[in-house]
């Protein structure tokens, strides 16, 4: 991290780290001095910051954190500051909701971004619907995170269109017979049905499927089962990042010498830390993300993110996903004017077209029973020297 670009000050982050470390929040956003002074907007952050995703999610806070700053340079929401409070919910679905209760009636936050993946999203879910929160979710893919709902809404990808992605670069690699292996997460729960559909809707079989437990650090057994199945292709649907970086190294020590195909977990830094030289040694490691790294948006945004903190390579999907959610939420607040609530929620959901961060060119962004990404959002990405590098030669389409 670029200490001196940060536009935190010292101490502020320093009673940030101690209040993440001992209760589990924090107030990380409060306006400089002479910067917006009225009653603060409180919006809260639920996420893993203390998980085998703390990479991903240290970038997400700090995407976050840059809308927040941008805004409040700007005057903030009618001279009123944003403060973001954190709430680390180490990828624990209980500890989410005991987290949230305090948010909505303690904290008495104005509206929340989180948290962590479907299977946090799922166990909160109720929670936010009876407490009337708005909350936009930027990393839980489940359809059933938004639909039929009142107060989530999504900047996200939806899970059948990311398995639709993932089994078209199976197809255009020509792998025919596929070795599907899958953690134990809510996430993959609901994503293994739309795996399958698809893969029947593209002709790709399905040769044999493979369990393990999420955050597995030994894949043995699972790569010899592997190599049984003789598979062409290997698709994973897991949460945990390194879990992606230790099936790689696993795949290459065991000699198991066929492109790895995943979800945006592949190209999580946890991952690439892992992996290290695994997947350059792989004839290829793929995955789809919601970014595309020429759009003069996405640009823009890795710019201003570079300007306060290191970049190594691209900058994946969620914590894009996270900084549009956050511009989202306050363009939102603005026609508010601060309010919450029932105004808040109708507010996100009137906003007009929208162009961000996310999203392939042509894409756009409209909450439309609650999803936001709307048009071909999908681009296909081969790990490249530990850089997701966009693959033109994969007809995704």
């Amino acid at each position: 991290m670029k200490i001196g670009k940060k536009r935190l000050v010292a101490a502020v982050a320093a009673v940030a780290a101690i209040s993440l470390a001992l209760a589990g929040c924090s107030s990380d956003g409060e306006g400089s001095s002479d910067g917006p002074t009225g009653e603060p907007i409180k919006v809260g952050m639920a996420y893993a910051f203390t998980s085998t995703i703390s990479q991903m999610a240290e970038q997400a806070k700090n995407a976050v954190q840059l809308a927040v700053d941008t805004a409040n340079e700007e005057g903030g929401i009618g001279g009123r500051p944003i403060e973001l409070v954190l709430y680390d919910t180490e990828y624990k679905p209980e500890l989410a909701q005991q987290l949230l209760r305090r948010a909505f009636t303690a904290d008495r936050v104005t509206a929340l971004l989180g948290p962590a993946g479907t299977g946090e999203g799922l166990a909160v879910s109720d929670l936010i619907e009876s407490s009337e929160v708005p909350s936009i979710q930027f990393a839980g893919l489940d359809p059933r995170l938004t639909e039929g709902k009142e107060w989530t809404f999504r900047v996200a990808p939806v899970t059948p269109d990311v398995a639709d992605g993932v089994l078209r670069v199976a197809k255009a690699l020509d792998a025919k017979d596929i070795v599907l292996i899958r953690d134990d997460s809510g996430f993959t729960e609901g994503a293994v049905p739309f795996i399958y559909d698809k893969a029947e809707g593209l002709g790709v079989n399905i040769e044999t499927e493979i369990k393990y437990t999420g955050g597995a650090t030994d894949f043995t057994a699972q790569v010899g089962a592997m190599i049984d199945a003789a598979p062409d292709a290997v698709i994973i649907s897991g949460q945990g990042g390194s879990d992606h970086g230790n099936l790689a190294r696993a795949m290459v020590d065991q000699g198991l010498m066929v492109p790895l195909i995943g979800f945006s977990g592949i190209s999580y830094p946890d991952a690439i830390e892992v992996a290290g030289e695994a997947y350059n040694q792989l004839p290829g490691v793929y995955t789809v993300q919601a970014v595309e790294v020429s759009k003069p948006e996405y640009k823009a945004f890795v710019e201003a993110y570079s300007e306060n903190w290191d970049v190594d390579g691209v900058i994946p999907e969620i914590p894009t996903q996270a900084y549009d959610a956050m511009k989202l939420l306050i363009e939102a607040l603005k026609v508010t004017e601060g309010e919450g609530g029932e105004a808040l929620a109708d507010a996100l959901r009137e906003l007009p077209d929208h162009t961000g961060a996310v999203g392939r060119q042509g894409s756009h962004q409209k909450f439309i029973d609650g999803n936001a990404l709307q048009g071909v959002y999908l681009s296909p990405y081969r790990m490249v020297d530990g850089v997701p590098t966009l693959d033109e030669q994969i007809n995704y389409n």
